[in-house]
């Protein structure tokens, strides 16, 4: 069974910048092609050849055609060798495909070498092969000849048409950048709104499965104090969500895999500025409100000041008793923001506040013990009392 608007559904979530393109292009069934091509404007598809095929074949056969127009290999031949420069856009367009999720089929084209590269620079490779004569008679001779057409339409192109979606890059590494981008900012964005109960768009109302799983965790531009914000950010580090493993059902809905909601340990890494200012006992109180607030999150400390003496871990309140500032000196924050190890962590950064601002973006809490106002570029500044610090933690 071949269900195209299903199968144009699953395409744009492993490549959404395909999204525009394949509102625009006409898609015509016949039976006068053996599995699909395209003029640039209509993509011809057989619907029975592309029945006995299995899902990933029938995606890739329908993405290819879409490639090409995407990338204007119409146009972009030129008078070149027709073979040559077709098995180049085929060779380059497959290994993109590849890295949409989507298999190449076997005997299709699958030229690792390929990777990265524009259809150009892969047409010399080919044009100039020794073995030019034996990889044009394998390729015509191809198993996979329901996935390999001749690209007799190219000629017949209607790549000039004003009304075809602009916002698609016709070079082949821009647009594997940008559609990687978006695929990022889309899953990005879809697993907030899992995070904030924002999901009904998606097809099943999420809310009572990841509050069961996270509970209420809140906008984190509105709280007032940082221990909030530490609880909203240590409680979505816990969730793990893989957007793109979800499916549509029959009727095109779409099914969010529930199972692929799973918890993990949270992890806090806390930078403490061991200027003058600080003293042993407010580090030690601040990491026993830290630890109370994070519960059995993996908590790794270390100290900067103009260098960095590296991360050790505090597993119990034994370690917190035990610490102490080893030395002491000036204030630099781009060493902090550069320490930081773990991407998915949540980032503290325990100082005093008397130093320049860091050049470097870092999504770090900024916990300020004193009045002194920073800005740096990234993250949440909070400004706090000393002594409320000492004394909460006394009392934890």
């Amino acid at each position: 069974m071949f269900n195209l608007d299903l199968q144009l559904k699953k395409i744009i979530i492993k490549s959404p910048l395909l999204k525009p393109l394949i509102e625009w292009v006409e898609f015509v069934p016949t039976s006068k092609v053996d599995s699909a091509s395209t003029n640039g404007r209509i993509i011809h598809y057989n619907p029975e050849a592309l029945a006995i095929c299995d899902e990933s074949e029938q995606q890739f056969t329908i993405v290819h055609e879409l490639m090409h127009i995407a990338l204007e290999h119409m146009e972009r031949q030129q008078g070149r060798d027709q073979f040559a420069f077709n098995y180049a856009c085929d060779a380059v367009i497959n290994q993109m495909i590849k890295k949409f999720g989507i298999p190449i089929p076997k005997g299709c084209v699958d030229c690792p070498d390929a990777e990265g590269l524009s259809a150009e620079e892969y047409y010399e490779i080919v044009i100039n092969s020794p073995n030019y004569e034996e990889l044009k008679k394998k390729y015509e001779g191809s198993i996979a000849k329901i996935f390999i057409t001749p690209h007799t339409d190219w000629g017949k192109s209607f790549g000039n048409d004003k009304s075809k979606p602009t916002n698609i890059p016709t070079n082949e590494k821009e647009f594997a950048k940008k559609n990687k981008e978006l695929k990022d900012k889309l899953a990005d964005e879809y697993i907030n709104s899992l995070l904030n109960g924002d999901s009904k768009e998606a097809g099943h109302d999420m809310n009572e499965e990841v509050n069961h799983e996270l509970g209420d965790i809140g906008d984190p531009t509105t709280f007032a104090n940082w221990q909030d914000l530490l609880l909203y950010q240590v409680n979505k580090s816990k969730a793990s969500f893989d957007f793109f493993n979800g499916e549509y059902d029959a009727e095109g809905i779409w099914n969010y895999p529930y199972h692929r909601i799973r918890k993990k340990q949270a992890e806090v890494e806390i930078l403490i500025d061991t200027s003058y200012s600080v003293s042993d006992d407010l580090v030690r109180a601040f990491l026993r409100e830290v630890k109370s607030l994070v519960g059995n999150a993996k908590i790794k400390i270390g100290c900067f000041n103009e260098v960095f003496d590296g991360f050790a871990e505090i597993k119990d309140d034994n370690d917190i008793e035990n610490f102490t500032i080893k030395t002491r000196g000036g204030t630099d924050f781009e060493v902090a923001v550069k320490s930081f190890e773990s991407p998915t962590s949540t980032k503290i950064v325990f100082t005093d506040g008397y130093a320049p601002d860091p050049k470097s973006f870092c999504e770090a809490i900024w916990i300020v013990y004193s009045t002194a106002k920073i800005n740096p570029p990234g993250g949440f500044v909070y400004n706090v009392d000393e002594k409320k610090i000492l004394n909460q933690g006394r009392t934890i």
